[in-house]
């Protein structure tokens, strides 16, 4: 009995020293581990420190775009309203590139961006013109750049987190918010440069006027008080009408629907997963394995 266990725990021994030798610490994929057992949270946490814990900052987005939008609504066209929204524009953009984890190269080219919009509502306003297209079209331009930083930085902090957050929300709430800003600058400076009013029976195509119709637009409320005149502002509005529904039924429904929720895990118990290498390296898969 006594020899039989010796050899038992020599076997053993052995078997352990095999495994051991044949475990590489630079190679990830001889690591595995059943799905079931895998704790979510660790892998959060991972992706936590690789962030340095950053927050996220989507609901200063979403409060920075809905002043802009009032201000704009609301306010009398002016210089002090041209260069304030010019500003929280570019903030707003700048915000959601350090979100997306843009490069620097990227963030320095949208930084002279917003420089170049808040620079030409300065010189507009010195100009002695007020809702300009030379102002309008710069601010278009900061909003369309800030719809894909938005789109990048929501993605990568759902597939980092692996759960629809509070934060998530924010997110798809400011793009829908800046698509009617966009196409509102946009009947501006189609107003300004197409030699004729936008608005049918001569009304006045003003920011103000334009941020309500194409929110109303947007929304496919349609009161009828304002309407466009030529083919593209039958087109743009159309677009935007059709843009605004399909957003709100498909991305907006599935984020508000899934909020809290945790991504599932595939595979049942016995469904192995590589882990991330613990020394941030990654080995090349042995062919022998």
């Amino acid at each position: 009995m006594s020899i039989s266990a010796s050899g038992s725990e020599q076997l053993e021994r052995g078997r352990s020293a095999k495994a051991l030798a044949s475990f590489s610490p630079t190679d990830s994929r001889r690591f595995r581990a059943p799905l079931g057992q895998l704790e979510s949270e660790i892998i959060v946490g991972e992706h936590d420190a690789k962030d340095g814990g950053r927050r996220e900052r989507y609901g200063a987005v979403l409060v920075a775009i809905t002043m802009a939008f009032a201000i704009q609504g609301i306010a009398t066209p002016s210089k002090w309203e041209e260069m304030l929204v010019s500003a929280m524009l570019g903030f707003v953009l700048l915000v959601a590139l350090w979100e997306a984890r843009a490069k620097r190269r990227v963030v320095l080219a949208a930084a002279v961006i917003v420089a170049g919009a808040i620079l030409a509502s300065i010189g507009t306003a010195a100009s002695g013109s007020i809702d300009d297209a030379a102002t309008r079209i710069p601010d278009a331009l900061v909003v369309a750049l800030t719809l894909p930083a938005i789109v990048v930085g929501a993605a990568r902090n759902l597939r980092s987190g692996q759960q629809v957050t509070l934060q998530t929300v924010f997110a798809v709430l400011s793009i829908y918010m800046l698509i009617g800003i966009f196409f509102a600058n946009v009947y501006v400076s189609i107003n300004r440069l197409g030699g004729n009013p936008f608005f049918a029976a001569g009304q006045p195509a003003n920011v103000a006027n334009c941020m309500y119709y194409s929110f109303t637009t947007l929304t496919t409320t349609g009161y009828g008080d304002f309407t466009a005149r030529t083919n593209l502002g039958h087109t743009l509005s159309g677009l935007e009408a059709v843009i605004g529904p399909l957003y709100l039924v498909t991305v907006v429904a599935l984020i508000v629907t899934n909020i809290g929720r945790r991504r599932p895990v595939r595979g049942g118990p016995d469904t192995t997963r590589e882990l991330p290498s613990l020394w941030g390296s990654r080995a090349r898969e042995d062919p022998s394995s």
